[in-house]
């Protein structure tokens, strides 16, 4: 068997750490259930990120579904900032309390990935294509919901083929140096040529006709072999090692001598900084390591209220709280619940209703585009890769929200 939770496992709670399976044996000995609103939230993000994204919540409200609970949650693909609530959750707490690990774990990793995803994408510009290649670097048990995470933050697609039919989406790719390799004998060690003319014949029709250009010689020296095998055939080319930025120059300057204008793509090591240097080099970017392996967000899920008293662990805000956004100064306001307030919007929507779901899931190519607009209208201080900006969350407590709905 794989080492890997079945979806019964999750349901079941089984993915969860032994300290909520003895506070469950505690309450229930001691007669207690009580009804609990836990929020999760993050107290900061990976240096020097001036927002994250959201993503998991379509995990999380599957989780939920069937539990009877009510959730109220920011839009997968959703901005956020530290100290404010993305997810809530209302109900006895003996019908949740197990799922922590598992709504945390959805989370954390998703919406790492995403943000990471988001800088790379304020780093090239609205217009460049992004490409996930990082499914040889995750457990296949994670590579899914990372690849999803990508395209949420803003990437074009991924070249994970389980990842994009489930995601209605086509998966993306050239083809890897094995495939050049493959066609070498001891009489011909170095058959470029026979390689990408096979690549050509016998790959789908509607495959684009791009060729990874690094395998044995520079890759000047292999586009103009490339050239030479497919002509007016060949539409791309990737490079995928070596000094980019100069590689690239030099091969799109040799193509066009030949008539060709092909579409470069550039893919090894990439990062947010090293595709900001790059951006005016190439039209698209292969991206591995720096999604599958980004910061997770340490979001925290918290009671802050029981039986209806506020009350939170020390560090904490007590009582349900509400997030209203002003997406012109974009600025967050946390509210007290009932407290009247019109400035912006409440982005804590309902998920679910006594483990119904009242929210449709929105196609990832509709969150894509939502994401790439996003970003390019946010202030300049928060696109900045390098500097953080002042926090963007501003607390009122209750009297001075009714206040302010007053002078409104």
């Amino acid at each position: 068997m794989f080492f890997i939770p079945s979806q019964d496992d999750l349901k079941r709670g089984d993915v969860s750490d032994l300290y909520f399976k003895m506070t469950e044996q505690v309450l229930r000995g001691a007669g207690r259930d009580p009804t609990v609103t836990m929020e999760v939230f993050t107290k900061s993000l990976p240096e020097p990120y001036n927002f994250g994204v959201v993503s998991g919540l379509d995990d999380v409200a599957e989780l939920l579904k069937g539990v009877p609970v009510d959730a109220y949650a920011m839009d997968e693909g959703s901005i956020f900032f530290p100290q404010e609530p993305v997810l809530v959750i209302k109900g006895k707490y003996l019908d949740f309390a197990t799922y922590e690990p598992e709504i945390l774990g959805f989370l954390c990793e998703s919406s790492g990935a995403a943000s990471r995803a988001a800088r790379m994408r304020l780093a090239v510009g609205p217009e460049k294509a992004l490409y996930a290649f990082g499914t040889r670097r995750s457990h296949p048990a994670s590579s899914l919901a990372k690849e999803r995470a990508a395209l949420e933050g803003g990437f074009n697609g991924t070249s994970n083929v389980l990842a994009a039919k489930l995601l209605g989406v086509k998966p993306v790719g050239t083809i890897p140096h094995a495939l050049v390799l493959a066609f070498s004998s001891k009489e011909k060690p170095f058959n470029q040529e026979e390689a990408f003319r096979a690549y050509d014949m016998y790959a789908p029709r509607d495959a684009p006709r791009t060729i990874l250009i690094d395998t044995f010689f520079t890759p000047r020296a292999e586009a103009l072999i490339a050239a030479k095998a497919l002509g007016s055939h060949l539409q791309g080319i990737r490079i995928d090692s070596g000094d980019l930025d100069k590689e690239a120059d030099e091969v799109r300057w040799e193509l066009k001598q030949l008539g060709l204008d092909v579409k470069i793509t550039l893919s090894g090591g990439l990062n947010e900084f090293k595709l900001e240097e790059l951006a005016e080099h190439a039209d698209a970017f292969g991206v591995g390591n720096a999604v599958t392996d980004a910061p997770t967000i340490d979001f925290g899920m918290k009671i802050s209220e029981v039986d209806g008293f506020p009350i939170s662990k020390s560090g904490h805000l007590s009582g349900s709280k509400v997030v209203y956004r002003d997406e012109k100064e974009w600025i967050d306001y946390v509210l007290p619940e009932g407290v009247p307030f019109d400035k912006g919007v409440n982005v804590l929507k309902p998920l679910i209703k006594n483990g119904e779901l009242v929210r449709q899931n929105r196609s990832v190519t509709e969150i894509q585009r939502q994401m790439i607009d996003t970003l390019f209208k946010l202030p300049q201080e928060l696109r900045d890769l390098h500097k953080r900006t002042s926090p963007r969350v501003r607390f009122i407590a209750g009297d001075a929200g009714r206040r302010h709905a007053a002078r409104s």
